[in-house]
């Protein structure tokens, strides 16, 4: 495995950060957007009453405080994957929730998980680093499943798809860098690693 003075396994976690911070809450936004805009999920949320908010970390209930205002544009993946499970904003995965889809299983609920496991494969790791072969798993489960939501939101163009290999092409810059190092130690101190 990668280790910490590997620059290159840094910039590939750094990548995959870049995707689980800034694209793939869009892609989980986007995927229920049209079906529960903000002011529906926010009803379901006050009628799922105070043991629902309970379950959710004190930052995330603030968030979710703020969903007619800002909409799920200050949620991350963790949030936007809870949110769409309890309230099934999709359809239920082919295995159910909280179990790997196969690979033939193509309906929304399926790449959610798809999306919940790459996730993990970051956020739970030891080191601060991704080999090549990680980060090439990573980036072929999230394109596959970035080709499926835009052809499902019939896009013109392969939005998410293009972005993803934008940020696998691209050094991380510095700076960036470290706000996604700082927002992954914070994710991994939240999960308990």
């Amino acid at each position: 495995m990668a280790t910490i003075n590997d620059a290159e396994g840094f910039n590939r976690l750094m990548q995959s950060c870049t995707v689980l911070f800034d694209i793939h809450p869009s892609m989980l936004s986007d995927m229920i957007i049209n079906t529960c805009p903000p002011i529906i999920l926010d009803e379901k949320i006050q009628n799922a009453g105070i043991n629902f908010m309970n379950s959710l970390y004190t930052a995330e209930q603030t968030v979710v405080r703020r969903i007619r205002t800002e909409g799920y544009s200050k949620m991350d993946g963790s949030l936007l994957y809870k949110l769409i499970r309890h309230f099934e904003l999709v359809t239920m995965p082919s295995e159910g929730w909280s179990k790997a889809p196969k690979p033939h299983a193509l309906n929304q609920g399926d790449d959610v998980e798809r999306f919940r496991y790459l996730q993990n494969s970051v956020f739970h790791r030891t080191q601060f680093a991704m080999t090549p072969t990680e980060s090439k798993r990573f980036f072929e489960g999230f394109r596959q499943c970035a080709e499926l939501l835009d052809r499902y939101l019939q896009r013109p163009t392969k939005v998410f798809t293009d972005e993803f290999t934008k940020v696998q092409s691209t050094t991380v810059n510095d700076a960036a860098s470290r706000i996604y190092h700082y927002k992954f130690e914070e994710t991994h101190q939240m999960t308990g690693n």
